[in-house]
């Protein structure tokens, strides 16, 4: 894939992350918590009031690996 579309991809990922109305009542930790003693299971109102656990923790999981890149100046274990 392109870097273009990469980066273009996840912006629209990160957005609509963003806008997703339930992740203003539910975190993420508490989404993950609810797949589990739930059995998560969509109703008509999930988009509203749950945090969606999937695509939060991928924006999640990239943020903290920039995160870490940027505060290591990207060495790897080896080098560190």
């Amino acid at each position: 894939m392109a870097v273009d579309k990469y980066l273009s991809t996840t912006a629209v990922a990160i957005q609509n992350d963003r806008q997703r109305p339930g992740n203003t009542v539910q975190s993420l930790a508490e989404s993950g918590f609810d797949a589990w003693v739930k059995y998560w299971r969509a109703t008509e109102q999930s988009f509203n009031l749950e945090s969606d656990y999937y695509s939060k923790g991928a924006n999640v999981s990239l943020l903290l690996d920039l995160e870490i890149r940027h505060r290591s100046g990207t060495r790897t274990r080896s080098m560190m």
